[in-house]
């Protein structure tokens, strides 16, 4: 019933954690491989109408070897493993989109609007720590890593949603498009990027991005038209690590 706060305060380093990873694959007869050293690189954050709310993890390791002679690994985080109530659905994920200055080209004339609820069908959400691995040439021998170095972290994903019109609102998803494309003389654009991935009722998946730059939306002409728009989440100054804060709302 705690929410969760995840946020990237401690991660400009210039090399991160690393663990040994075991896959046990099979059951009777099972297969337990290691992988040593192992660094996460990215996660990526999938939800879609019709699905549960998911993420991707991809890394490194220095080596890959079979360790089924040893037995099956203990398992150091066991709590709720067996659980099934606590899916985050995507309940029509709810985003808000607050442009940092309703006039981005200085006119004294607002092309935008205070804020735009759009009613998201699907998207994703991927954080690179953009790893390089270290490793020495030796001649004669498989080269294994020593090493790895943090690259410049990222912050990037996209979102679709029906392209609605509606008369009585001018913060939907038409005007959200129409307002981004009448912007022809300004070269970036800033807006803060709420997501509630799951819906508005616990448990759901808040991600919060303070400084993101929105790419023109582009139209999916299928059963239903929809709009799906690339972004990019950026710190709000050179050093901050405030591209986007996690929180899980838990029931």
């Amino acid at each position: 019933t705690t929410d969760l706060n995840i946020d990237f305060d401690s991660s400009n380093k210039s090399t991160l954690g690393t663990a040994s990873i075991y896959f046990v694959v099979g059951d009777a007869n099972k297969k337990v491989y290691k992988l040593s050293s192992a660094v996460v690189n990215e996660a990526t954050i999938n939800f879609e109408i019709d699905g549960i709310a998911m993420i991707d993890w991809s890394g490194f390791a220095s080596e890959v070897t079979d360790d089924t002679a040893s037995g099956e690994p203990t398992a150091t985080v066991t709590e709720a493993i067996a659980d099934t109530d606590n899916f985050i659905r995507n309940r029509l994920t709810q985003l808000t989109i607050v442009p940092t200055s309703q006039d981005p080209d200085g006119d004294s004339t607002d092309e935008l609007e205070a804020s735009y609820d759009l009613t998201l069908t699907g998207g994703n959400i991927t954080i690179s720590n953009n790893i390089t691995y270290i490793t020495p040439e030796e001649l004669g021998i498989v080269n294994i890593p020593v090493g790895h170095v943090t690259g410049g972290r990222a912050v990037s994903g996209s979102f679709t949603c029906y392209l609605l019109k509606d008369t009585s609102a001018t913060n939907k998803s038409t005007d959200f498009f129409e307002d981004v494309r009448s912007i022809t003389n300004v070269v970036t654009n800033s807006f803060a990027l709420t997501f509630k991935v799951g819906g508005t009722t616990a448990p759901f998946f808040n991600l919060a991005m303070t400084t993101a730059h929105l790419d023109i939306p582009t139209h999916s002409i299928e059963d239903v038209i929809s709009l799906e728009t690339n972004f990019t989440a950026l710190p709000s100054t050179i050093d901050e690590t405030d591209e986007v804060v996690l929180t899980y709302k838990g029931a």
